[in-house]
């Protein structure tokens, strides 16, 4: 699911990637609502600021035993005729929506929720024509099936005093949260491919996992295409291996992915959604003689943010990409990854995938079943190395920061490589000549640059520290997207305040602030009821250079007390700081967490990394004047 800033900010980005997925969005429409919302939130920040200010003064004159007046200020509270506190109210949310008879989304229905609900009623009525399938999922009840008094198929399902969910973070809504998936499907039309399992109008619940392996088995079966583009791929894979004679068939294989990618987004005529990419990707990998088909077919697979592969509703339902050998290939990665390099969501999920000749499919039973390697924490890293000048006039620093991101941390960096970036570097790699270029011409560099000082700053904020006030000079080395540079290397100039304090004549120098910026759980948070996921097992690693102003020299107790050694199974938190011999102090920490999942029973030991990371947040080394 996508931030919202981020749709708000970035609508040329989501028409590209809506294109790659041969949809599109109703953009004005999202700004339309998009004001709305604003305005209702405000509208609704308004109200609170009223009933607080109003609680506030029955709080007071009952405390000057002005009680009458009390009971005035709670009559104007109520602002519905005959309410009283500790009535509870019931409400109704309706939505109706007008779709598509050709693209007919999948409905989920979800009853637990943030607070109690005391009754859930779902109700469906469906006209016998349609095929409707639909699936329980993480131990939700499974709704009654009947017909209504028109002679529509119906179902029914209500459930009281639902429980309530009381984890706001590292949950996997699909893993955990209890849901029916509703697939409506119009077997009334004839303008679309139906696979083999099509079937006539009625309900239909827990569709076999290998009916829907069948429906892609057929469908691959079936997939015919006049298209240009595995030509133009193969053209521009030969062009590179005549300037890359010493490449070997990985490399070529890589070389090839991108090609497709980078020649199907920029084609605004002729875009192709994720599962005919991976089709004609593989088709043209055979014409480049890098396969003989054995080991290279359509694959298909869910990331944690969705249902299991092998609980999916329907052949569209997965994600679709290709798997080569031991690598898959997913379009919905090409802007953070390598070819075949799969985001942490992936790591450990299951997927199917059908190599082979498309035409001998059909006497096949089964997909090749493949598991996506999980990688170590040491895999993917954090590390920031940034040296830090002090001005105790002023009580502000500045300094440069360098970070490197590998593996699944790349994610992290997402909004430093846009779309115009990503086909930059990709152009840069086969060495394309600048007039046969992609060209926007609704690009402007100038606002590139100034947008890309403003996400850094965002960034370092959010990973770096939260004293930043500034951010300039950003230069990105490697974006981590092609063969040859796996990692993500950017660097910039900043300003930071708040970080030193007076101590009388001494400063505090709050070094533990340039060390990540980690949240403190506290109260219900340090509770847990469910199982905590996470994107990938991860290291964060600092080291940071402190210049120590003239007239000021450190505090040996202090330094001494910036030593943290924190070690369970589940990660750990070292912290150490030296003395230079140039008198600098240099505050080193790595911060690592071992699993992607910890679960509800060791979540003690998850926060004793968390707290420990947190607290060194707030570590400060004394600066005594000389």
């Amino acid at each position: 699911m996508l931030d919202i800033k981020f749709v708000r900010e970035n609508p040329d980005a989501i028409d590209a990637a809506m294109a790659n997925r041969q949809t599109s969005w109703d953009r004005e429409k999202f700004f339309e609502l998009d004001d709305e919302r604003r305005a209702v939130i405000t509208e609704v920040e308004e109200l609170q600021a009223t009933r607080n200010a109003e609680s506030k003064k029955i709080g007071a004159l009952m405390k000057e035993g002005k009680k009458d007046r009390a009971k005035d200020v709670v009559s104007r509270k109520i602002a519905i005729p005959g309410l009283e506190p500790g009535d509870i109210l019931e409400y109704f949310d309706y939505t109706e929506e007008w779709i598509d008879e050709l693209d007919l989304p999948a409905l989920d229905f979800v009853p637990v929720d943030r607070y109690p609900v005391m009754a859930y009623l779902l109700e469906g009525e469906f006209s016998p024509k349609l095929t409707v399938e639909y699936r329980t999922y993480n131990g939700i009840p499974a709704p009654q099936r009947g017909s209504t008094e028109k002679g529509d198929n119906g179902i029914f399902l209500s459930l009281s005093y639902v429980g309530v969910v009381k984890d706001r973070q590292f949950l996997r809504r699909f893993r955990q949260i209890p849901f029916i998936r509703l697939n409506t499907l119009n077997n009334t039309s004839q303008h679309r491919f139906y696979p083999q399992s099509r079937r006539a109008g009625g309900m239909y619940h827990h569709m076999s996992t290998g009916t829907i392996y069948r429906d892609i088995k057929y469908a691959l079966a079936a997939s015919t295409y006049d298209l240009p583009l595995p030509g133009k791929i193969v053209s521009m894979v030969n062009g590179f291996r005549k300037t890359h004679p010493d490449a070997g068939r990985r490399e070529l294989i890589d070389a090839a992915w991108l090609a497709a990618v980078y020649l199907n987004t920029t084609d605004k005529k002729d875009v192709i959604s994720d599962y005919w990419l991976a089709l004609v990707f593989c088709d043209a990998l055979k014409k480049l003689g890098l396969t003989d088909g054995s080991d290279a077919g359509v694959g298909f697979i869910n990331s944690r943010l969705d249902v299991p592969t092998d609980m999916i509703m329907s052949w569209r339902h997965p994600d679709f990409g290709a798997l080569v050998g031991d690598s898959i290939y997913l379009p919905s990665t090409l802007l953070h990854f390598l070819p075949g390099e799969m985001p942490g969501e992936y790591q450990g999920e299951k997927g199917g995938a059908f190599p082979g000749d498309r035409k001998e499919l059909t006497t096949r039973t089964e997909p090749s079943i493949f598991a996506v390697p999980t990688s170590r924490a040491t895999q993917n890293k954090l590390i920031a190395n940034a040296r830090v000048s002090l001005d105790p006039e002023a009580n502000t620093a500045d300094g440069s920061v360098e970070f490197t991101l590998t593996g699944a941390n790349k994610n992290a960096a997402g909004r430093m490589t846009d779309f115009n970036d990503w086909t930059s570097a990709v152009e840069d790699y086969f060495g394309i000549p600048e007039n046969k270029r992609y060209k926007d011409k609704k690009y402007d560099e100038v606002e590139r640059s100034k947008e890309l000082n403003e996400v850094a700053l965002e960034f370092g904020k959010q990973v770096f520290s939260k004293s930043l006030s500034g951010a300039e000079d950003f230069t990105m080395s490697h974006r981590g997207i092609v063969p040859g540079a796996p990692d993500v290397q950017f660097g910039m100039k900043f300003k930071a305040e708040g970080c030193l304090s007076d101590a009388g004549n001494d400063l505090l120098l709050n070094v533990g602030g340039f060390t990540g910026n980690n949240q403190r759980f506290e109260g219900d948070e340090r509770q847990r009821q469910l199982d905590a996921f996470q994107m990938a097992p991860r290291q964060y690693n600092y080291a940071v250079t402190f210049a120590i102003p003239d007239g000021y020299e450190v505090d040996a107790a202090s330094l001494e007390a910036l030593q943290v050694n924190v070690n369970n199974k589940f990660g750990a938190y070292f912290a150490s700081a030296k003395m230079e011999d140039s008198g600098d102090v240099t505050v080193n920490v790595r911060e690592r967490y071992n699993a992607y999942m910890v679960p509800a029973d060791n979540w003690d030991q998850y926060l004793q990394i968390a707290d420990a990371a947190a607290t060194f947040n707030d570590a400060v080394l004394l600066l005594k004047k000389k």
